[in-house]
């Protein structure tokens, strides 16, 4: 291969190639193109690819590649660059900054330490930067938004602290911003409302003080998440303006006053999410116009409301589509104070967490439901409605409540893992991603550590990941509730 003087192009990704870098490299001096992706690859980054002086596009993601990028490669005209997912480390370089022309830097899931070099803001056309899952630590320099083209910084899963008081002023067209899991301190900034952000996600920080009204102003805003901080304040009447948001998650915060009603503009919002916060007052009955909710998780508040009157609530937002009423089913996840109430020919069923209503209901579980109601016996129906009734149930404290559901409603079967992530807003939709292995992980987590290794030891991977071999059998029926869910949502 060292006498291909004048290849451009060399992409050996997706291979087990088991090495490492070949010194040789240097006499491509041609080569522009460079994608060993995949190709578990080991060793270090070698100084010798500053040598290919034509290299534009590195791509080196998903290999075991350890060590500190060689300065050499400061000098190559590079565009992208990639190396997420490998073992580099030591402190970022700051040469880095002398890539002037580059398109994206992917650097996340590496140990890189130390701070981030300001001179990374020094690529006026960069558009991608991604630093995620490192361990980084220092506050976030405003020298990174010089990158005036800037439209997705990720930054979360690092050690990353202070404030950003002034930290994303100049990024004037980032439309994604993630800095979940990190230790950053102060107030939600009001500038971000100035920014075309689609995705602000800040969860898992020590942001403090009052969420800006203006934020709500925000037209291009579609995700928005700071769960698990120390938020303050109400959410006021503007949160009526953010018409497209779909995602809306600030659960564990110190939220008080009311929910307001101008909840019900946003007709867009599939997920929302004000679980363990203070407040108080009734739930508004204009959530019955969010005609997108698929999840909705108020528990652990001190709310007013009662089961049947939010599932009158769920029931009217279907009204508008009579086919669907006649199809609706309660079902019911492993979980005890979660249950969904769905239509078949919806994609998008509608979650509720009965933990936000009266605290008789707090514990109450589906066996309960059952008992209460003698199975739903037609003898305790005490209103229907043509699709559903309004059965009454006797709890066990002696105290009379009422439960609504579908006639026809099935109540034994759980939400296979794929339906719940799907119908709970997972981010990520792949059915692997959500089949359980018995130690709760995914089954993707073995389909992607044998990516990466050796081809030689598969079984010994599964048995890292799971803990055992996988039960074929146990695997089938998995796998046939897998395909049975798939086909009720298409």
């Amino acid at each position: 291969m060292e006498n291909l003087k004048q290849l451009t192009k060399l992409d050996l990704s997706y291979n087990p190639l088991k090495c490492s870098i070949p010194k040789f490299i240097r006499k491509l001096k041609n080569l522009k193109i460079l994608n060993l992706v995949f190709s578990e690859l080991s060793g270090l980054v070698p100084s010798e690819l500053g040598n290919c002086s034509n290299l534009t596009s590195v791509m080196l993601s998903f290999n075991s590649l350890s060590g500190s990028l060689p300065q050499e490669l400061s000098t190559l005209p590079i565009r992208n660059f990639s190396a997420e997912k490998n073992l580099l480390h030591g402190p970022l370089p700051s040469w880095l900054g002398k890539w002037t022309n580059v398109d994206s830097r992917l650097l996340l899931v590496n140990p890189f330490s130390g701070v981030i070099p300001p001179e990374l803001g020094n690529c006026s056309v960069m558009e991608h930067l991604s630093l995620s899952s490192n361990l980084l630590t220092g506050h976030i320099p405003e020298e990174l938004c010089n990158a005036a083209s800037l439209l997705e910084m990720d930054l979360d899963d690092d050690y990353l602290s202070g404030t950003i008081e002034k930290a994303f002023v100049n990024c004037k067209n980032l439309t994604q911003l993630v800095l979940m899991n990190n230790q950053i301190v102060g107030s939600i900034p009001k500038y971000l409302s100035e920014l075309p952000l689609m995705v602000l996600d800040l969860d898992n920080n020590n942001f403090s003080g009052n969420i800006p009204s203006s934020l709500w102003n925000l037209s291009t805003l579609m995700e928005f998440s700071a769960a698990n901080n120390h938020s303050e304040g109400s959410l006021p009447v503007e949160i009526g303006s953010a018409v497209i948001l779909q995602r809306l998650v600030l659960s564990n915060n110190r939220l008080k006053g009311t929910i307001p009603k101008e909840i019900g503009s946003l007709q867009s919002i599939s997920v929302f999410n004000l679980n363990g916060n203070m407040l108080k007052g009734n739930i508004p009955m204009e959530l019955g116009d969010c005609v997108s909710l698929t999840t909705l998780d108020l528990g652990n508040n001190q709310l007013n409301g009662k089961l049947v009157e939010l599932s009158e609530l769920w029931i009217s937002r279907k009204q508008h589509d009579p086919e669907e009423l006649d199809d609706t089913k309660l079902n019911s996840y492993l979980d005890q104070n979660l249950y969904f109430l769905s239509s078949s020919k919806s994609k998008e069923p509608l979650s509720i967490n009965v933990a936000m209503f009266e605290q008789p209901l707090l514990k109450l579980t589906l066996v309960d439901i059952l008992k209460a109601t003698d199975n739903f016996s037609k003898t305790n129906i005490i209103r229907d409605g043509g699709f559903r009734a309004v059965y009454r149930a006797t709890l066990s404290n002696g105290r009379d409540s009422t439960v609504g559901g579908n006639i026809e409603a099935t109540y034994s079967r759980v939400l296979s893992a794929y339906e719940f992530e799907q119908h709970a807003g997972a981010k990520t939709r792949h059915p692997n991603n959500h089949v359980p292995l018995e130690n709760g992980k995914p089954i993707y987590s073995i389909i992607h550590e044998i990516k990466t290794a050796p081809n030689s030891m598969p079984n010994e991977i599964i048995k890292n990941v799971a803990g055992a071999s996988i039960n074929e059998g146990t695997f089938q029926v998995r796998k046939e509730s897998l395909l049975e869910s798939n086909k009720r949502l298409e």
